[in-house]
C-alpha cells in the first residue's frame, strides 16, 4: 500500500538538462523514498521532452515519479494538474530549473506543525557561473531565525513564491492557481490561501532551496513600462477581488503589503527581483 506523505510537484515547459539535475538531487533525499512522490507536469510542446523525461523516469527505480503531459498551457495550469494528481498530506513545489539540498524534504517534514508553513533557507545561484547572487528572501530567512513565532507580515516575502516551503495540503483546500496571469501567479495563490495559514516554522539553515537564475526566464524578461503597467493593474485587481471575497479572513497589513509590492514593480525593468552580486 502506498504511504505517500509529501507530493513534490514540478511544472515544466521545454526543459533543458537542468531538469535532470533537479531530479538527481531528489534521488539524494535523505527521507525514506517511499514517503514522497514526484509529479512532473509537462505542458507546451510534447516532444522531444516527454520521451527524454520518460527515459529518465524509467531508469529511476529508487523514486516514485509520475510524468504527466497536459495540453493546458502555462505554469499555473501545470501546477493545478499536479495538485489534482497529488496524494500527499503535504505539498512541495519545485521549479524545473531549481534544486534542493539532500536533507530538504526530511528537514522540512521534521518541523511540521499543524497548519503552519515550514520555510527553507533560499539561495539565488547564477546558472552559468555558479556564483551566489543577492536575494531578498535569503535576508528574510536570516531575520526570521531569531523570531520564535514569525507573523505573516514578517514572513510575507516567503509568500511571493510557492517554492522553498512545505505546505500542508489542507491549507490549499480546493483553491487553484489563477491561470490567466502572465506573472504574479505564485503571490496571488499564496495570498488566496493565506487565511488558512496558522503560522511559520523555520527549517535548519542547511535546508536549502536553490533558485537558478536564467536570464531568459519569463520572470527576468525585460518589459516596457506600459507592459508592466498592464500586468500590474490586472494583478492588483485580483488581490482586491480575493480580499473582498472573504471579509475579515485576510490579514489587512499583509494585504496592503501585497498591493505596495506589486506597485513597486513599475519601477523595475524586470517584474521580479533585480539581479546583483552578493
Amino acid at each position: 500500500m502506498e504511504n505517500i506523505t509529501i507530493s513534490v510537484i514540478i511544472p515544466t515547459f521545454k526543459p533543458g538538462d537542468y531538469i535532470f539535475e533537479n531530479l538527481d538531487k531528489l534521488r539524494l533525499q535523505t527521507i525514506d523514498h517511499s514517503l514522497f512522490e514526484v509529479i512532473i507536469v509537462l505542458n507546451g510542446p510534447k516532444e522531444p521532452y516527454y520521451s527524454q523525461i520518460e527515459a529518465y523516469v524509467n531508469s529511476c527505480e529508487d523514486l516514485n515519479i509520475r510524468l504527466i503531459f497536459s495540453e493546458k498551457k502555462g505554469v499555473s495550469e501545470a501546477r493545478n494538474v499536479g495538485i489534482g494528481e497529488s496524494k500527499g498530506q503535504y505539498i512541495a513545489f519545485i521549479d524545473d530549473d531549481d534544486w534542493v539540498s539532500p536533507n530538504y524534504l526530511e528537514s522540512l517534514y521534521s518541523r511540521k506543525k499543524g497548519n503552519a508553513l515550514v520555510l527553507a533557507n533560499v539561495k539565488f545561484i547564477d546558472g552559468v557561473s555558479g556564483q551566489q547572487l543577492f536575494y531578498y528572501v535569503t535576508e528574510v530567512y536570516q531575520k526570521l531565525k531569531g523570531k520564535p513565532s514569525p507573523t505573516i507580515f514578517e514572513a510575507r516575502s516567503y509568500l511571493s513564491a510557492v517554492w522553498g516551503k512545505l505546505i500542508p495540503r489542507q491549507i490549499i483546500g480546493d483553491d487553484l492557481f489563477p491561470s490567466n496571469y502572465v506573472l504574479g501567479q505564485d503571490a496571488l495563490f499564496m495570498f488566496d490561501i493565506s487565511w488558512r495559514i496558522s503560522g511559520f516554522v523555520l527549517a535548519s539553515s542547511d535546508t536549502v532551496y536553490h533558485v537558478r537564475y536564467r536570464a531568459e526566464s519569463a520572470s527576468h524578461k525585460h518589459r516596457s513600462y506600459w507592459q508592466r503597467l498592464r500586468i500590474i493593474m490586472g494583478v492588483l485587481m485580483k488581490y482586491i477581488k480575493i480580499y473582498l471575497s472573504k471579509p475579515g479572513k485576510y490579514n489587512f497589513p499583509f494585504f496592503l503589503s501585497r498591493l505596495v509590492a506589486t506597485l513597486r514593480k513599475l519601477l523595475q525593468k524586470n517584474y521580479e527581483v533585480e539581479v546583483r552580486p552578493m
